[in-house]
């Protein structure tokens, strides 16, 4: 319910697609989940702003990480991709890749900022893990605990 909730936000305005991956999920699980569920809306529409086919996937598994546990949530659009040596640009306040000024979807280039200083101040991680030919797939990793009944 917690991962639809944020496909249902995302795609409220726009006619888009996202697709939703889940494997190995616990039902109840700890982590910051209001901070995780505004990095995941950026980079949905991020990728449903660069996928030119108005579809994305989201996949979240669990992982271990930092000596201990954590959640793996990765999203994954079918745009054109980041050249290389945009790679870590990409991240920085107000860049953009591509001409959006005259979309309606244009955006400010703060979306991908934003996600990254807000992962880490829940001390996780986001960073773009594949980027060949038209598949970008961001991931994003963040503490979790595990409730034990």
């Amino acid at each position: 319910p917690y991962l639809r909730s944020i496909i249902d936000a995302a795609t409220a305005l726009q006619s888009a697609r996202i697709d939703l991956e889940a494997a190995d999920v616990p039902a109840q699980i700890i982590f910051r989940g209001i901070a995780v569920r505004e990095i995941l809306l950026a980079l949905l529409s991020n990728a449903l702003m660069h996928s030119g086919r108005d579809r994305a996937t989201r996949r979240v598994a669990l992982t271990d990480w930092q000596d201990g546990f954590g959640l793996s949530f990765q999203v994954i659009d079918e745009g054109t991709g980041i050249p290389d040596e945009l790679r870590e640009k990409i991240f920085e306040p107000f860049f953009q890749v591509g001409d959006f000024s005259a979309s309606e979807n244009s955006s400010k280039g703060l979306g991908l900022a934003v996600a990254r200083a807000l992962s880490a101040r829940v001390e996780g991680t986001l960073n773009l893990i594949a980027h060949q030919g038209h598949h970008t797939c961001f991931e994003l990793m963040v503490p979790a605990r595990l409730i034990v009944q």
